[in-house]
């Protein structure tokens, strides 16, 4: 079975609101995202194949949105702990270089 892709790029989150109007534009096909933490955890343990989410720039967000960085980092690797599908990968644009 394949692996489904899914990129998140946090670099530009400058609010909480817009963290989320991303990850519904990432996660299209699950209507119920309600635009939380809760409703975001929710997607990504209903996820039932393999998934590689890939997170860049969450680190860089923190100027923008701070601790909130930190609630979804722990977030998407409790839902990788509960979901055998789920694989994150997080990268930095200092990463790039």
């Amino acid at each position: 079975m394949d692996t489904r892709l899914f990129m998140i790029d946090a670099s530009g989150f400058t609010t909480k609101r817009e963290a989320h109007a991303v990850m519904r534009d990432v996660f299209l096909g699950y209507e119920y995202y309600g635009s939380n933490l809760d409703a975001l955890y929710d997607v990504l343990t209903s996820i039932r194949r393999r998934a590689e989410i890939r997170v860049h720039g969450l680190d860089a967000s923190k100027a923008q949105i701070g601790d909130y960085a930190e609630r979804l980092r722990a977030l998407f690797l409790d839902a990788a702990a509960h979901n055998p599908h789920l694989t994150f990968v997080f990268t930095e644009p200092s990463d790039e270089a």
